[in-house]
């Protein structure tokens, strides 16, 4: 049986984080949250060793870029991290935390984990710092 596959966007191996980041869709994702719509990203941190910074921190620093451009006022930035892992789900950022994590669904906030600490962000740096 043969199986075929369709992709939006092939990178060739030689692409660079910049390439990627500008073609591969997260910019529009980040528009969507910006908009109040539901955006979800899933990658590494960070880029290939020896290569400049990965398409992580390239979106942190869009989203501030994007929020000073509009001259943005009122918006807050929040950052929770955590895993899910074997159909568990894990705070990184308090993974001792003895309150269950649940994903839950509301028609106001969309899906959402239960019980996770969140950080208030004002910067670009200040959510890298979340992930270190």
């Amino acid at each position: 049986m043969q199986r075929v596959f369709n992709f939006d966007v092939v990178f060739e191996e030689a692409a660079s984080q910049s390439e990627v980041f500008d073609n591969c869709g997260v910019k529009d994702l980040i528009q969507l949250a910006l908009e109040g719509r539901t955006a979800t990203q899933q990658h590494g941190v960070s880029g290939l060793a020896g290569q400049s910074r990965g398409l992580v921190p390239r979106s942190f620093t869009h989203i501030f870029d994007l929020l000073r451009s509009r001259g943005a006022q009122g918006f807050k930035v929040y950052a929770t991290y955590f895993e899910i892992y074997n159909e568990q789900i894990t705070d990184l950022l308090n993974p001792r935390s003895i309150y269950p994590h649940t994903i839950r669904w509301s028609s106001t906030s969309g899906f959402y984990v239960d019980n996770l600490f969140v950080i208030e962000c004002d910067s670009a740096d200040d959510l890298m710092g979340v992930l270190a």
